[in-house]
This record gives C-alpha cells, sequence and structure tokens, in this order.
C-alpha cells in the first residue's frame, strides 16, 4: 500500500510488495513510468536485478539506497521535527541507519516486532538548517614500526564544507606511548578545513632509541569542532 503524508500517491496495481532481494521502487516526474523525465530517488532490495544506475543520474548513498541484508520490513525511524532543507532530508532517507528493519519467514509486518503497520506518517519539517559536516580519523588504528621516522593522521569529512572549518587533534594521556619518549606531539594541533577541502593530515615524528621495546599504543581524539561541525 502506497501512503503520502503530503499530496497524493498514485498505486498502479492492487499491490506492492517488493522481495526481499532484487527489486526496488523508484519516485520520479514524468507522465509515463517507461520514459521518466527525471528520477528522483531509488529504494533497492539487495542488489537489485534490474543493473546499477549508470544513466540514471542517480547516485547511491546520496539520492539511492540499497538495502542489502535481505530485510523485509523498513520503517523511517530517522528526524522529522527539525526545520532542515530538503537536501538534508534527503542525506537521512538513504542512510540505512534510519530504518527500523525486519527479515524472515512469513509476514511480519504486523507481528508485534517493530517495525509493525501502521507506519509514521509524520509529515517531514522543512526549513533553511543544513545537517552539521562530520569529522572523523580515516582510520582507526593505524600500526607503526619504530624504524618508520613518522606517522600520518588523516581526518575526513563526509561533506564537501562551503567554508571553512577547524577541529582540535589531541593526544590522550592514558595511552601507553609515552610523548616525548615514543613520539613527538607536544601540544594539540588545530587543522583547518578550508572551503571544498575534505581531508586534512598531520605528520607525527617517531622516536627510535634501537632499543627493542614491547608493543605500545597512543591515542588521540578530536575536539573543538567549529560551528557547522560535528564529531564522530
Amino acid at each position: 500500500m502506497i501512503k503520502a503524508s503530503l499530496g497524493t500517491a498514485t498505486q498502479l496495481s492492487e499491490t506492492l510488495n517488493l522481495s526481499a532481494s532484487n527489486e526496488g521502487i523508484f519516485a520520479y516526474l514524468g507522465t509515463d513510468f517507461s520514459t521518466p523525465t527525471t528520477l528522483l530517488t531509488g529504494f533497492f532490495t539487495d542488489d537489485p536485478g534490474f543493473g546499477d544506475l549508470t544513466g540514471s543520474g542517480l547516485t547511491l548513498g546520496t539520492d539511492a539506497i540499497n538495502t542489502d541484508n535481505n530485510e523485509d520490513v523498513f520503517e523511517f525511524i530517522g528526524d522529522r521535527s527539525t526545520p532542515l532543507t530538503p537536501a538534508a532530508y534527503r542525506s537521512l532517507l538513504v542512510d540505512e541507519n534510519n530504518y527500523a528493519v525486519q527479515g524472515g519467514s512469513g509476514d511480519q509486518s504486523m507481528d508485534g516486532t517493530i517495525p509493525d503497520l501502521p507506519f509514521d506518517l509524520t509529515p517531514f519539517t522543512l526549513g533553511n538548517q543544513t545537517l552539521p559536516v562530520v569529522a572523523e580519523f580515516s582510520s582507526t588504528i593505524i600500526p607503526v614500526q619504530e624504524n618508520a621516522g613518522a606517522f600520518q593522521l588523516e581526518v575526513t569529512l563526509d561533506t564537501t564544507p562551503s567554508a571553512a572549518l577547524t577541529i582540535d587533534v589531541n593526544f590522550r594521556n592514558d595511552s601507553s606511548a609515552v610523548e616525548g619518549v615514543d613520539f613527538t606531539y607536544p601540544t594539540a594541533q588545530t587543522l583547518t578545513f578550508p572551503a571544498e577541502i575534505t581531508s586534512q593530515t598531520i605528520s607525527i615524528p617517531v622516536l627510535h632509541d634501537n632499543v627493542a621495546d614491547p608493543d605500545t599504543y597512543a591515542t588521540f581524539e578530536l575536539t573543538g569542532a567549529s560551528s557547522g561541525l560535528s564529531l564522530r
């Protein structure tokens, strides 16, 4: 069944049941489904059997979503109340983390386990707010040999910023490696991401004493994000 919280939705047949794999549904502009003017989005189940999205104008993770866990029931449980721009909501809608899902045999749409019918049809609140840019380390673990000379800490942004953003990279003192003995990083460093730049790297010198030492670890964290930047 198709329902719309705003406007109308047309169902061309009595039933609309997507298989848990190899099927999909598109939203489009146009008067004929065989020759759409513009494809707006797509929702696909576990590697759709109709091929890739080449020539469609859609990109997985940007304006289309492919669920790859062989699930049967999906309900969007993400934010609807923040006055976001349509583009910001689109980012939420193509993120699998914003869906409650269930799979298995039989009909799971009304079995007492979330998600169940009736689904939430609360309209999305539109406005001019955008989602914050998210910063994170590109790698969570970086193996380094003592004779490496240095290692690189890369921080990436999940969205291209329209203005400069800054963030601090701090060494945590609960690490087993010792600053000034195992490596050199006397003070926190601030990374600046100019507009349109999504990656910055810090090079940290490793101190080599030619003595066999047990393995140690150094932990770094991101803090002090500027306005418009959040941490993951």
